[in-house]
């Protein structure tokens, strides 16, 4: 009875790890066809690409709205900056990472007037950025995972004669990858004070000694 309830344990434990290894090995093959891997088979990186709405790239989609991506990859501290005009029609942006889902939405209240630039990368990269550049300091910026991603622009265009101005602002989007700047290093090390050389050949700091008080 013993030797069979070890059996069965051992021939568990080796099935167990079969389909462990089987499923590590089919990660690279399943990757690809999540969303991020969709979009990537269509879309370069630093390239804004229009997809379409039949759910051949991405499912759900709204037929009665223009899509458009922006692919990035944080890896390496590397920032991707969307920017550019986006119509007077209902649209929303979506930052989308492998690793973390939907990590940020922003509609078009958060910019009135159209104009856009939104950065994505990983926490200390965007706040280097943040803090070198002006631009964007003003803009939005969205800390991500890191790995691949992408950034999901919608624009309403269920009229007709609405549908060539969108697309025309579309295509006049940017889509700009920045690398980590290299390390400039530490801060050089403040100046000891001089010395002087005294005739007897003694060393004194220039610095005047304190005197003691009289007791």
């Amino acid at each position: 009875m013993t030797g069979a309830l070890v059996r069965s344990l051992i021939a568990g434990l080796l099935i167990a790890g079969i389909v462990h290894v089987v499923a590590v090995l089919m990660i690279p093959k399943v990757a690809p066809n999540d969303a991020t891997g969709r979009v990537r088979s269509v879309a370069n990186l630093g390239n804004v690409t229009l997809i379409p709405s039949d759910g051949s790239v991405l499912t759900d989609l709204d037929p009665y709205f223009l899509h458009a991506v922006c692919p990035f990859d944080t890896a390496g501290g590397t920032t991707t900056t969307l920017t550019g005009t986006l119509p007077d029609e209902v649209w929303t942006l979506a930052v989308v990472s492998r690793a973390g889902g939907m990590v940020a939405g922003f509609e078009q209240d958060a910019a009135p007037d159209g104009v856009v630039s939104l950065t994505v990368g990983l926490a200390d990269a965007v706040e280097r950025l943040r803090l070198a550049s002006a631009a964007a300091a003003s803009g939005f910026t969205v800390e991500a995972p890191a790995g691949p991603g992408f950034i999901l622009v919608r624009v309403a265009a269920a009229d007709i004669e609405s549908r060539p101005a969108t697309l025309r602002a579309l295509g006049g989007l940017t889509c700009a990858a920045t690398e980590r700047p290299a390390s400039l290093g530490p801060a050089p090390l403040a100046p000891l004070p001089p010395i002087n050389l005294e005739p007897t050949g003694q060393l004194r700091p220039a610095l005047p000694l304190p005197v003691p008080a009289p007791r």
